[in-house]
């Protein structure tokens, strides 16, 4: 869910991407719905390639309010505005927010690790 600074709260479709290491992005759709005031990019507009290949430029940065779907705590994040890519996606949150919220985490416990084979390869 994300607050809106009047009426309901949005449904939206989120995803965790640890390989997106230039901050969180939301969608241009989604920042309108929310009547997010979406502020200009002064100090340089951040661009990153996206899996198909193509190059997506920010066209602004707004900052939500929101919570996790069974959690009770609000949540405050600055994104990069994309625009329209994607019918089914809303907002991606990048490595640094991951890790900075523990999100993601190795469980020593039930993690079977996967080191380098060291043998030679045999064909």
């Amino acid at each position: 869910m994300i607050a809106r600074d009047t009426g309901r709260p949005v449904h939206a479709v989120a995803m965790l991407d640890t390989g997106c290491k230039i901050g969180n992005w939301i969608s241009d759709r989604l920042a309108r719905t929310l009547q997010t005031p979406i502020e200009p990019i002064i100090d340089g507009r951040p661009r990153v390639k996206i899996a198909n290949g193509h190059s997506l430029t920010a066209t602004g940065r707004v900052t939500i309010h929101f919570r996790r779907q069974d959690g009770h705590r609000f949540h405050e994040c600055q994104l990069y505005v994309f625009p329209h890519v994607s019918d089914h996606l809303d907002v991606i949150f990048g490595l640094q927010y991951i890790v900075q919220e523990d999100i993601l985490f190795e469980n020593e416990y039930a993690c079977l690790p996967l080191v380098p084979d060291r043998r030679p390869n045999k064909g």
